[in-house]
């Protein structure tokens, strides 16, 4: 019977996320301030992955087809689980596709708060409250219908396992092998996300009392492990912030300064700040309900998580956001993430009474921050909508953070003037090109020039090209060109069989490296022994 309930609870839960989620299904999501940049992404992906890559870095198609370093510096790991909407929906429109892709991550995110929390508060609270963390005011209508922060949507998934192995590894309960292993997965998802953890759970571990010494050991080892399996995508993305326009990200509108909720200044996007208003509020209304109904609340961490939310993302925090190693986080509202998974946590435990009340404030919350969602079915049937997504899709336009200092345009515009140019730009005055191989991160072509030429490679200069002359031992020199930060060399005369590759970069073999001295790492944690739990000290 009560495996006969389990599943029950659970088909329950994922027919509440798929109804939810069904205009997703049925159209492809239509709007959000990141959309267009992450389908772009999408697209690149699933057609490098298809033809056999398995961990893209260089966008071969992006920017009008000038080529990105996108994974380079973002994490592919979502667009890994959402690309899977190909493979359920073939020969599907690619929005539909897409939104498959993005359902996924949003019912991936239910069940791992369902199995998370079943052990805790039983199944059915765990199943009701999973469907509220799937589509809470937060995580449903402002990640995903107002912002479509797809890596974010991915950090859901991963939040709920993180602290779950976090609380067991304290309890002397688990190895740390676990909490490793979503520590990993976390960083390779979202590094924002990771970064704000890391100072949850180290709020967390102080509030409650710090454990004995073993279980602060294997936490600590944890960590550390977490950041070695990590590095195949944490030491080049480290490395590349200095190659890219990673500053893009911190200044300008984008500056951490201009983000603050309720500070009195006029925000760089009112109807955003207005939404995240809401859910905050939201947020601090669960905590006072349950808290009302039963002060031992207070000392939970999930009520610690919720205030201490309250403050990152109000100007009382300001100082604290100074620190260098914040900056990445871009803004502070991010640490949402956490008082929502906090404030569901308190409902999941709360009485049936607090519980209820809890559940309604959510709803509304997410009914009034979920503007967007009554959108879709129009954007769908709108035409002009709908070519000017196919426009932009066209286009591929990246994110400048993804591209280098090298070029001087926006990403939209470089995309706009390399639509339907020549892959190799050459004077036929002075020769023919003829293209033998093009594909991300290696390209060939062979050259029959009548005197030397200067040759512009429809792919962006980046440090680590290089240019060669097959079946002589002869490089070229390879520079940006001043207009368009594009490829160019100068082709001798002659035939002459030239191909570009950029192999892979220092810092990719050292992050694969350390990744497989963290698999090292993570066998000797799971073989560790751990102590009798009469042997550990209580809390």
């Amino acid at each position: 019977m009560p495996k006969r309930a389990t599943l029950l609870d659970l088909g329950v839960l994922t027919f509440a996320v798929l109804l939810a989620c069904a205009p997703l299904l049925r159209h492809g999501p239509q709007a959000g301030h990141d959309l267009h940049v992450q389908i772009a992404r999408y697209v690149g992906f699933t057609e490098q992955v298809g033809d056999g890559e398995l961990w893209p870095r260089w966008l071969v198609d992006a920017n009008g087809g000038g080529g990105a370093a996108t994974f380079f510096f973002y994490p592919a790991l979502p667009f890994h689980v959402a690309s899977l909407g190909v493979l359920l929906r073939p020969g599907a429109p690619l929005a539909v596709q897409y939104g498959t892709g993005v359902t996924l991550l949003i019912l991936l995110s239910a069940w791992s708060w369902y199995a998370t929390l079943r052990p805790v508060v039983g199944s059915r609270r765990a199943a009701w409250s999973a469907v509220l963390y799937a589509l809470g005011p937060y995580h449903f209508a402002i990640d995903l219908l107002g912002r479509h922060a797809l890596a974010e949507l991915g950090a859901f998934v991963l939040v709920p396992p993180l602290f779950g192995m976090f609380a067991r590894t304290r309890r002397g309960e688990a190895s740390g092998a676990g909490f490793a292993c979503c520590y990993a997965l976390l960083i390779a998802t979202h590094l924002p996300s990771a970064l704000l953890a890391s100072g949850f759970l180290l709020i967390v571990l102080v509030a409650s009392g710090l454990p004995e010494r073993g279980a602060r050991m294997r936490l600590a080892a944890g960590i550390a492990t977490g950041l070695l399996l990590a590095s195949f995508y944490l030491v080049p993305a480290l490395a590349s912030m200095r190659e890219l326009r990673a500053d893009a990200l911190t200044s300008g509108r984008l500056s951490t300064s201009l983000w603050f909720l309720f500070d009195g200044t006029v925000s760089p996007d009112p109807d955003l700040e207005w939404r995240l208003g809401i859910v905050l509020g939201a947020h601090l209304a669960v905590l006072a309900l349950v808290v009302a109904l039963d002060r031992r609340a207070w000392r939970q961490p999930a009520a610690i998580v919720v205030l201490a939310t309250a403050l990152l993302v109000t100007p009382v925090s300001a100082l604290l956001w100074r620190l260098p190693i914040l900056q990445g986080v871009q803004f502070p509202w991010r640490a949402l993430l956490f008082s929502e998974a906090g404030a569901l946590a308190l409902l999941a435990t709360a009485r049936r009474g607090a519980a209820l009340g809890a559940l309604l404030i959510l709803v509304v919350a997410t009914g009034l921050a979920a503007g967007p969602w009554r959108q879709l079915d129009r954007l769908a049937g709108d035409e002009r909508h709908q070519r000017e997504q196919a426009r932009r899709l066209e286009l591929r336009a990246d994110a400048p953070e993804s591209t280098p200092p090298t070029m001087p345009l926006h990403p939209a515009d470089l995309s706009h003037r390399l639509i339907g140019a020549v892959h190799v730009g050459c004077d036929p005055a002075r020769g023919r090109v003829e293209i033998l191989d093009w594909g991300p991160r290696s390209v060939a072509f062979q050259a029959e020039l009548r005197i030397p030429t200067e040759l512009v490679v429809r792919q962006l200069y980046w440090t680590g090209w290089r240019a060669r002359i097959e079946g002589r031992d002869e490089t070229l020199p390879l520079r940006a060109t001043p207009e368009t930060g594009l490829l160019a060399l100068d082709a001798p005369a002659g035939r002459s069989r030239i191909r570009l590759t950029l192999p892979w970069r220092p810092s990719e073999w050292w992050g694969a490296a350390l990744t497989m001295f963290g698999l090292a790492a993570l066998l000797a944690l799971r073989r560790a022994r751990i102590p009798a739990p009469q042997n550990l000290a209580s809390g």
